[in-house]
C-alpha cells in the first residue's frame, strides 16, 4: 500500500502512480483523483496488487495540474518479498531421477546467476544462464533425457551485482535410466 499526504493543492487534477523494477523503465500502474485547489490536508492511498516479481521495486507519482503542467516526485524503493538470509541450495528432487529434476536456491541479495551441470569427469554438460536475479528463493529445472545415467554436479554461480564477489553452490545429482 502506498499512501501521501498533500498539505494543499493547487489545481491539482491527480497523481499518476508508475513503478519500475530494478534497471527497468517507469510503468504507469494507476491514478488517484486530485482534489482541484484546497487548503486542507489530503490522505491518498493506492493498492499495488499488481506486482508479480519479488525485489526491489521504485515508486513515484507525477503530479498532473488540469492546464498539463506534471511534477514528479522523489522515487521510493521498496523491497517486495521475502529475503533469505544466506546463499543456500537444496538436494535436487527426485534424486536419483529420470528424466528430469528441480533444484532450489536461495539469494539474499541480488546477482547474475549462471547454472552448471559437471559429469563424473568434470566435463560440464549443461550451461544455463539466469541473467540477473533479485534476493528470494528460486527453482531450476534440467531435463537430462539425453544424457547417460550416472553422477552429475549441478553447481550455482552467483556473482554479486555490487561486490563483484562470487559464491559456488553445489549439490550432488544421480541419472538411474
Amino acid at each position: 500500500m502506498l499512501s501521501w499526504t498533500t498539505e494543499t493543492e493547487t489545481n491539482n487534477m491527480g497523481f499518476e502512480i508508475e513503478r519500475r523494477f530494478k534497471n527497468g523503465d517507469w510503468k504507469k500502474i494507476g491514478f488517484s483523483k486530485g482534489h482541484g485547489t484546497a487548503t486542507q490536508k489530503i490522505n491518498y492511498t493506492f493498492d499495488d496488487l499488481t506486482l508479480s516479481e519479488q525485489g526491489f521495486i521504485y515508486y513515484r507519482l507525477k503530479q498532473i495540474d488540469y492546464n498539463g503542467d506534471f511534477h514528479f516526485s522523489k522515487e521510493v524503493e521498496v523491497i517486495y518479498g521475502e529475503i533469505p538470509e544466506n546463499y543456500s541450495i537444496q538436494q535436487n528432487y527426485p534424486n536419483p531421477f529420470n528424466p528430469s529434476t528441480k533444484v532450489t536456491f536461495s539469494l539474499p541479495e541480488e546477482n547474475k546467476v549462471v547454472i552448471r551441470v559437471f559429469n563424473a569427469m568434470g566435463e560440464q554438460v549443461k550451461e544455463i544462464d539466469r541473467g540477473v536475479l533479485s534476493h528470494g528463493y528460486f527453482e531450476q529445472d534440467f531435463e537430462m533425457g539425453n544424457k547417460s545415467s550416472g553422477m552429475y554436479f549441478c553447481q550455482v554461480l552467483c556473482t554479486n551485482t555490487i561486490s563483484g564477489r562470487t559464491k559456488s553452490l553445489t549439490v550432488k545429482m544421480v541419472l538411474m535410466k
